[in-house]
């Protein structure tokens, strides 16, 4: 038997009012310059605890927006983003849109859809700007000094470490995730290749067929240059039950070129040190020189030292050429004349010695 959820649709009414009203308190009374930590883990509670509640009960519009709100007020209680005045202000609007949204849902009025597309475009803008570093002393000194009232030279001012790389650091990565039904039937999944494309470049790999109702496996490669622990509560938050992966693609170079698997996209191996691995490549000078000069250098092919000559006993001058023993035999003596009574001399072909 299906549960009606629509008979507790007035609890999460007047819980999520409870959050926002809690929400709004804790920022006004927050030390812009010294945030309290407790103060701020209150407040992302109060925010997730509104988007875990309208994704169970449907609100896809709410659940959304609060998921961008939850991710910025995260970094901030993580200390990767310095609070900032901005910020605050921002908050507070997007508590008073929510609002409008929980009344438009209980059929008192409403939220136009450009302002909270305005409002989550904000959001994402505050939640990519660098993360704040300490810096010792600024770059350019604001006032002008004259450089005799310097008693000691200002230390070297400390480089802000970027958010994301350069455009040398572009990783690869491939992402496959099974969206919810509610997700895949409304703008979930559209919203995140939105927000995708705006990270990097975007190619769809896979998807479900459009008369499935684009329920199914979605497959995406995104090359990009942020870090995918950023990107990665996106995907959980319209995924099925955590059915989502994400794999950073070592074999694909960022120009779109293949390591096989093996490099992270690196370039190839020159011509002269192609030894596969197996062979250290011989130096032009051998350590073992030759005890004679070989007719063609390097005719052992590098494994063979040639034979010395000296252990060979001296070839008769009655040999047609040198060297027909092919280095392996020595030559054999010259036989003793025939008696005048044969036919020609060598008829006993070396084997037998001419009758006398």
């Amino acid at each position: 038997m299906a549960i009606d959820m629509t008979q507790f649709y007035q609890v999460f009414f007047e819980e999520s009012e409870e959050h926002l009203a809690a929400m709004e308190t804790l920022l006004l009374d927050l030390d812009i310059e010294n945030p309290d930590s407790e103060q701020l883990n209150a407040i992302f509670r109060a925010a997730h605890s509104i988007k875990g509640s309208a994704g169970t009960f449907g609100f896809t519009d709410l659940a959304e927006t609060t998921h961008i709100l939850e991710n910025l007020l995260d970094r901030i209680r993580k200390h990767e983003l310095g609070l900032r005045a901005n910020m605050v202000d921002a908050f507070l609007e997007c508590g008073d849109l929510l609002r409008g949204m929980l009344e438009g849902h209980q059929g008192r009025g409403g939220v136009a859809p450009e302002a909270v597309e305005m409002i989550c475009a904000r959001l994402r803008q505050l939640s990519s700007d660098q993360p704040v570093v300490p810096v010792v002393a600024p770059a350019t000194p604001i006032v002008p000094v004259a450089a005799a009232a310097i008693e000691t030279p200002l230390p070297p001012p400390v480089e802000q470490m970027p958010l994301v790389a350069d455009v040398k650091g572009r990783r690869v990565f491939d992402i496959q995730f099974l969206p919810t039904e509610i997700s895949a039937k409304g703008e979930g999944v559209a919203n995140l290749l939105d927000e995708f494309r705006a990270l990097g470049d975007l190619e769809v790999l896979g998807q479900p067929a459009p008369e499935a109702g684009n329920v199914g496996f979605w497959q995406l490669r995104l090359i990009t240059e942020v870090a995918p622990e950023i990107f990665s509560d996106q995907i959980d938050f319209i995924a099925d039950h955590g059915a989502w992966r994400v794999a950073e693609d070592t074999s694909v170079a960022v120009n779109g070129t293949t390591a096989f698997g093996f490099f992270k996209g690196q370039p190839g191996v020159p011509d002269e040190h192609r030894g596969y691995g197996f062979f250290v490549p011989v130096n032009g000078e051998s350590a073992i020189q030759p005890a004679v000069a070989m007719p063609d250098d390097g005719d052992g092919y590098g494994f063979f030292e040639p034979l010395p000559t000296a252990a060979l006993p001296a070839a008769d001058s009655s040999m047609p050429e040198e060297g027909d023993g092919y280095g392996f035999f020595a030559p054999l003596p010259t036989p003793r004349l025939a008696e005048p009574g044969l036919a020609e001399e060598g008829d006993g072909f070396g084997f037998f010695t001419p009758v006398t």
